[in-house]
This record gives C-alpha cells, sequence and structure tokens, in this order.
C-alpha cells in the first residue's frame, strides 16, 4: 500500500503544479490583454513630435508595450509547452497509480481513492475488499442523506402549498359568507316576508 501511496502522492504533487500553470498563463493572458498597442502610435508621434514633445513619449510607449507583449507572448507560449507536458505527467502518474492497485474503473477517480487511502491510514480497513465494502457503504449513506433531504424539501414545498390553498379556500368561504348575508340583508329589504 505504500508503493499507492506514493503513486497517488505523485499524481496529486503532479495536478496541483498543472492547475499551478494554468493559472500562470491565465494571468498572462490577462497580462497580455491589458497591454495597449496602439496601431497609430508611430503616426501620431511623428506628427506631434513637434509640439510638446508628445509624440516622443507616444513612440517610447509604442516600442515599450510592443516589447513587454512580445515578453508576455513568449511566457504564454512557454506556459503552454509546461501545461502540455504536466498534462501528459498527470495522466501517466494516475495510470501508475492505477496499476499498482490494479483498482477497477469503477473506483479509478479522484475521490474514491482519497477516501480508500483514508481508510487505510485510519486503520479503518486493511485490505482493498475493505476498502471498497466501506466506501460502497460510505456512498450508500450519502445517497440516502440526499435522497432524505430532498423528500424533506418536497415536503416542505407541498406543505407550503397546502397552507396557501387552506389560506385561499377560507378566504373564498369567507367571502361566500359574507355575500349570502348582503344578498340576505338586500331580500329582505325588497321581501319584508322573508324568513331565514
Amino acid at each position: 500500500m505504500s508503493t499507492a501511496k506514493g503513486e497517488l502522492a505523485k499524481y496529486e504533487l503532479y495536478r496541483a503544479e498543472l492547475e499551478k500553470c494554468q493559472h500562470n498563463i491565465e494571468l498572462k493572458n490577462n497580462e497580455a490583454k491589458y497591454i495597449n498597442v496602439w496601431k497609430y502610435d508611430i503616426f501620431w508621434g511623428i506628427i506631434l513630435l513637434p509640439l510638446f514633445g508628445i509624440g516622443l513619449l507616444l513612440l517610447i510607449r509604442y516600442f515599450s508595450d510592443k516589447s513587454k507583449l512580445k515578453k508576455v507572448q513568449e511566457s504564454i507560449r512557454i506556459l503552454e509547452s509546461q501545461l502540455s507536458v504536466l498534462k501528459r505527467e498527470v495522466e501517466k502518474a494516475k495510470g501508475d497509480f492505477r496499476a499498482v492497485l490494479l483498482i477497477p474503473n469503477d473506483y479509478c477517480y479522484e475521490y474514491a481513492l482519497t477516501t480508500m487511502i483514508k481508510y487505510i491510514d485510519n486503520k479503518k480497513a486493511d485490505s482493498w475488499k475493505e476498502c471498497v465494502v466501506l466506501y460502497e457503504e460510505h456512498l450508500h449513506r450519502v445517497t440516502m442523506e440526499n435522497t432524505a433531504k430532498q423528500t424533506l424539501e418536497v415536503s416542505q414545498q407541498i406543505l407550503r402549498q397546502s397552507n396557501e390553498q387552506t389560506k385561499i379556500v377560507k378566504e373564498t368561504r369567507d367571502a361566500s359568507r359574507d355575500s349570502a348575508r348582503y344578498s340576505r340583508a338586500i331580500a329582505k329589504g325588497l321581501f319584508p316576508d322573508l324568513k331565514e
């Protein structure tokens, strides 16, 4: 099992490096977006050169931004090549780890593997078979809890709807009684001999 832990640690290390590389690429792409390379800086620089030295500033900015952009684009290219290498390493480490344990496809995903390693570390299981049994019980418990939560939510929703319908029925009943009283009062006014 120590070999499996080593392979899992290697896999997790490569995954962390992969995520870091993806984050760095995202940062460099954002940096490239904010470097403004004006197409007309040279034109405006030449036109405005005699006026207040603004043209000189625009020319300096143009060449400065252009060199920054080239550096950022080169960094992105290097990071992307590192990213492809890291992706291959992650897949290789995952395969190596799986090969060590001969893990069936049903359990060959990170959550299942780390959970099973925890069972072994915490002395809850001593063999692969015990790990699988504990993990299946865990999945069943989680499924039952989720089902119970959903059932509770549906029951609460039905109760709310029932309370709203009861309220509407009471309001309708009260309105009908009021209408009947008004109708009787009008009828008594028109027909004084009418009894209730």
